[in-house]
């Protein structure tokens, strides 16, 4: 695997060499920043072997979730439960009122005004 300061060091011929290496095509009229992107998107597509095992260890390495068990009541918790108020009351239910019809914008249709009078 190649850093990109290593790469960005390196003259173009080199960089044309390790892209044949890499089997890349069309590398040949490429310019130099370009070429180092796409030699460092091809290693990052195609990992070596020994960078697959150091993140297989890394994941083995990661903190996994430690399952609780249900933990036991005691006899005391069981007491305050039964003595335990509600913590508020219950609220009386509001009356209901009409809910306003909403006027219509514009002139009244005839109907409207022939029913209201």
């Amino acid at each position: 695997m190649h850093s990109l300061k290593e790469l960005q060091s390196k003259h173009l011929p080199e960089l044309k060499e390790i892209a044949s290496q890499l089997n890349l095509k069309r590398v040949t009229n490429l310019p130099k920043a370009e070429l180092i992107n796409r030699i460092l998107d091809h290693e990052a597509a195609n990992p070596d072997e020994e960078t697959l095992q150091m993140e297989k260890k890394e994941q083995h390495r990661r903190r996994r979730r430690v399952k609780r068990e249900p933990e036991a009541q005691s006899t005391s918790s069981s007491e305050n439960t039964e003595e335990e108020k509600p913590r508020y009351e219950p609220i009386e239910a509001k009356p209901s009122y009409e809910v306003p019809q909403k006027r219509r914008r514009g002139r009244p249709r005839k109907t409207e005004t022939v029913a209201a009078e």
